[in-house]
């Protein structure tokens, strides 16, 4: 089984406590450290941005305004 865990980093995107997790990744913390040290330590501390985007239903599934030219393009 895969453990689908980010790596993009170079280091795997978790942190735990206690025993260490079944794939062997992560960063061990003690129980009770603080939110700011668990996203760290877990590689999550990043900003999340917004943007607007625009998608359409099709029956092939969902398009992306910002993929296509026109909405035209769509094979309705």
């Amino acid at each position: 089984m895969a453990h689908m865990i980010d790596t993009t980093s170079g280091r795997a995107a978790i942190a735990y406590a206690g025993f260490t997790p079944w794939h062997g990744l992560g960063q061990s913390l003690t129980p009770g450290a603080s939110i700011e040290t668990w996203t760290r330590e877990a590689g999550l501390n990043y900003d999340v941005l917004g943007s607007p985007v625009q998608y359409k239903a099709t029956p092939a599934g969902l398009a992306i305004a910002s993929q296509l030219d026109h909405w035209s393009n769509l094979d309705l």
